[in-house]
This record gives structure tokens, C-alpha cells and sequence, in this order.
């Protein structure tokens, strides 16, 4: 009886051996007809050849598709504040419009249905929060995420480690995100004959004077992003009490590639994100601040440069790339 047993058992377990050969052959069949992967549950590879300048830069995908960053990073930061720490600094986005040749693509929050969502890490994140990314989240709960897995979500969307190099621009406007490759974005920030008007600062006749919408002149008089030539003249050198200087510097941050103590990954993110400062060293607002911290700093300026206006301010805008309505969207 026992015999009878054991020869029970022993052909079941053949059984279940062959079945499942053949369901796992069916499924790498089924895999091989629609072009998917079987050697990767994500079907993607990481890169293998990778550049020595891409390894520098931060291992933090900036575009990501929303199941790759659910499966590779989400899931893996088991404390909650760390995970919240890093939702914070994404937004969820479905594809607008996508222009292979030109190396553009268009987002929107405006998701619906949308079958393909990605994650986009917010274009004005500075590059403290970005280091604080790296450390306490990416090389503490995801030290699997490679730069190869990094070039592959870039490689994604059409963009090479060259074109990342080179320079890939995120900006964004309202409910939409641009992912473009810029090549002279320093170069063309300023020129924009079209709304050119005579009347410049001395300086920068290169630019000219964007003609004022209503709309802009009722902006806070306090500029998004500005050279240092111009901070250091404009407000450092005219606030003349020191703590309130102290107070208006702390909403700034200097972001200066000349500066021989930053290292070169720090060089490449500054020159990624801020394309102008491969021209101008600049002052830039934290993205993070509120409309009453505003509004003081808007007090500060008129208070102690009153000579600032929306002229001034329209300038600073366009020396940096930004346009009126950009600003007017920033708000």
C-alpha cells in the first residue's frame, strides 16, 4: 500500500514538473510575439556602456515611468517619512505630445485615462534637496538603481547620456512640462529681437527691454532668477542693514560653476538645470517660498532699491531665459 503511495506522489510531482515546462515555455513564446523581455520582469536592460562624465552626475532619475518608479524606488523606502520626503519632489504626468526628431516632449498634469504616466522630478528642486535625494533616499533604500538604470529610463524617452550631458531642459508652465534638448539654450536665453524695445541697463545692451504686459507689472516686484553681477548691485550692495541682508539672502541660493570647490558632478547638475550658467553665475529664489516671505522681500526692495522696477525685473527675466508669462505662471 505504502508502495502504491510513494508511485502516486512520485508521478503527480512528474506531472506538475512537466506542466509547468510547458506553461513557462507558452508564456516565453507568447513574450517573443510581442517583442517583451524575458530576461527582465521590467522589460528593460540597464545600460552596460556607460560614460565616465554621465557616473558623476546624481543617480536620481529626473523622468521615469510611473510603474519603473513604483517597483524600482517607491516600494523599496520602507519608512514613510523618507518615502513622503520623496513623493514631494515628483509629479505625476501623462505624454502630451512627443517629437522624436527635435528631441521634445510635452507633458500634462491633466492625466484622465492616460495609458502612459511618468514621474518628473520638479524642475526647480535646487541642488541641496537633489543631494539630500541621493543620500537619504536613493543610496539608502535603492542602491540597486544604477547610473545604467538611469541612462535606460533617460534612453526611454529618447534622450542619450550624451544628450544629458549636453544639455536636457525641464521647465516647467502651468499644467505642462517641456523635456527638451537645448543645444545654444545659453547662447539664445537672451535674444528676442521681437519684443525688443530701445532703453536698456548698461551692461547688457545684448538684450534690450521686454515690452510689459498689465499682467506682469502686477507681479511682486521680486525677481525669480538673476545674474550676480546684478544681485550684488542691484540688492547687496543698496540693504544696507545687515540683518535684513542676512533675512534677504537666505531666500537665494548662488549657483556659480566658476567656483574651483564644487565638484564636477555638482558643475554638470548646475549647467543641466540652469543652462545660463554656463554664461552668467546667478541667484536663484526658493521655489519653496511663501507668499508672505514674498511679499516681504518685496517690501525689502522697495524699501531700500527703489529704483528697482518692473523694467529692471523684466530684464533680469529675460538675461535668464524666463519669459513674462512665465513669470506671471510662477505666482
Amino acid at each position: 500500500m505504502k508502495r502504491i503511495i510513494c508511485l502516486l506522489i512520485a508521478f503527480g510531482l512528474v506531472f506538475s514538473f512537466l506542466a509547468s515546462c510547458v506553461k513557462g515555455k507558452s508564456q516565453e513564446d507568447n513574450n517573443e510575439s510581442t517583442g517583451e523581455e524575458t530576461t527582465n520582469a521590467l522589460n528593460f536592460k540597464p545600460v552596460a556602456e556607460l560614460l565616465p562624465e554621465f557616473c558623476e552626475l546624481y543617480c536620481v532619475p529626473k523622468i521615469i515611468d510611473k510603474e519603473r518608479f513604483e517597483r524600482l524606488i517607491v516600494s523599496n523606502v520602507d519608512n514613510e517619512a523618507d518615502r513622503d520626503f520623496l513623493l514631494a519632489f515628483y509629479s505625476l504626468y501623462a505624454v502630451k505630445d512627443w517629437s522624436y526628431e527635435d528631441k521634445t516632449i510635452t507633458f500634462d498634469s491633466n492625466i484622465g485615462d492616460a495609458d502612459h504616466l511618468v514621474y518628473i522630478l520638479l524642475p526647480e528642486i535646487n541642488f541641496k534637496e537633489l543631494q539630500t535625494l541621493q543620500d537619504r533616499v536613493m543610496d539608502k533604500y535603492c542602491p540597486e538603481y544604477t547610473h545604467g538604470d538611469l541612462a535606460a529610463d533617460w534612453l526611454c524617452f529618447g534622450f542619450t547620456q550624451e544628450d544629458v550631458l549636453e544639455r536636457v531642459v525641464i521647465s516647467s508652465i502651468g499644467n505642462t512640462v517641456v523635456v527638451k534638448l537645448e543645444e545654444d539654450a545659453a547662447e539664445n536665453s537672451g535674444s528676442d529681437d521681437e519684443h525688443s524695445l530701445p532703453g536698456v541697463v548698461e551692461g547688457y545692451e545684448e538684450y534690450g527691454v521686454i515690452e510689459m504686459s498689465d499682467e506682469f507689472l502686477s507681479v511682486p516686484l521680486v525677481p525669480v532668477m538673476v545674474t550676480k553681477e546684478r544681485f550684488e548691485s542691484e540688492f547687496m550692495s543698496k540693504i544696507t542693514d545687515e540683518n535684513t541682508l542676512k533675512r534677504f539672502l537666505t531666500f537665494y541660493t548662488l549657483y556659480d560653476i566658476s567656483d574651483p570647490t564644487l565638484p564636477p558632478r555638482v558643475v554638470d547638475e548646475i549647467k543641466e538645470s540652469f543652462p545660463i550658467t554656463e554664461k552668467y553665475a546667478i541667484y536663484y529664489l526658493d521655489p519653496n517660498i511663501s507668499n508672505k516671505e514674498k511679499s516681504m522681500l518685496e517690501e525689502t526692495i522697495k524699501k531700500f532699491c527703489p529704483d528697482y522696477d518692473h523694467t529692471d525685473l523684466a530684464l533680469d527675466s529675460h538675461i535668464c531665459g524666463y519669459t513674462q508669462e512665465d513669470i506671471i505662471n510662477m505666482q
